[in-house]
């Protein structure tokens, strides 16, 4: 065999990466066994530690946008009621003059996108509720004069209809998640004022507010207060009083 043939062989086999199939393999660096395991054992504590803290980050979001929808609801209700009626004021709304509960059902109907109400005994529910200091709430649904059910699961009532000083203003209730957890003042229960021109007070907390208040509201127990939610303000207690 002459040189240029040795030569053309050569080159044939390094093109065809034969001196790296058929080099000596190196030495290779791994984890040993125990490295991975005390790695896994690590990611374990730490997701341990923030996975609650993000899951109910999650939740309060969920939370949060299904209230905002609910004050939608009746934020645009009210509105369409009063546009309809070509009137400014709740107070001189059809409304206000029902002496039934079906002349506040079919009011109600006009305006907002229902799947039952109270009217024909149609809402029928016992859920016990938590206030903001886990406290059982002193809160029936039977105790609420009309009440009616969404296509999404949110149940509202009204609460009170009170006029003073010839302006009405309307109070509601409002479950964002029915019957589901965590039934609790201010996570998935509220309670809101509908005011003279139709605008709406929260009276309770938002979803997202709720921890703050929370803090506030255990303080003042624990100075032997009663956290008034109309007020945002702590109100001490007399000698002797216990509510």
């Amino acid at each position: 065999m002459d040189l240029k043939t040795t030569q053309n062989e050569d080159l044939i086999q390094e093109s065809a990466g034969y001196d790296t199939l058929f080099r000596k393999p190196s030495t290779l660096n791994a984890f040993t066994l125990a490295e991975v395991l005390i790695t896994l054992g690590i990611i374990g504590v730490v997701a341990a530690f923030t996975m609650p803290t993000l899951v109910n980050k999650t939740q309060t979001k969920v939370l949060e946008t299904q209230y905002k929808k609910a004050i939608s609801v009746l934020n645009n209700g009210y509105k369409k009621m009063l546009a309809d009626n070509e009137v400014f004021k709740v107070s001189e709304l059809p409304l206000t003059t029902c002496n039934d509960m079906s002349c506040v059902s079919s009011e109600h109907k006009k305006v907002v996108n229902m799947v039952s109400d109270s009217s024909n005994n149609e809402f029928d529910t016992d859920i016990t509720y938590k206030n903001v200091n886990d406290a059982e709430l002193d809160f029936n649904w039977d105790d609420v004069p009309y009440k009616f059910i969404t296509p999404d699961g949110v149940m509202y009532g009204i609460m009170s209809m009170s006029t003073r000083n010839n302006e009405t203003q309307i109070g509601f209730c409002f479950d964002i998640n029915g019957e589901k957890a965590p039934n609790q003042v201010g996570k998935d229960f509220h309670q809101v004022v509908i005011n003279d021109n139709g605008s709406i007070t929260p009276i309770t907390p938002a979803p997202e507010d709720f921890d703050d208040l929370a803090d506030m509201v255990n303080q003042c127990e624990s100075q032997n207060g009663n956290w008034d939610y109309t007020t945002g303000s702590c109100q001490q207690r007399r000698p002797g009083q216990t509510y």
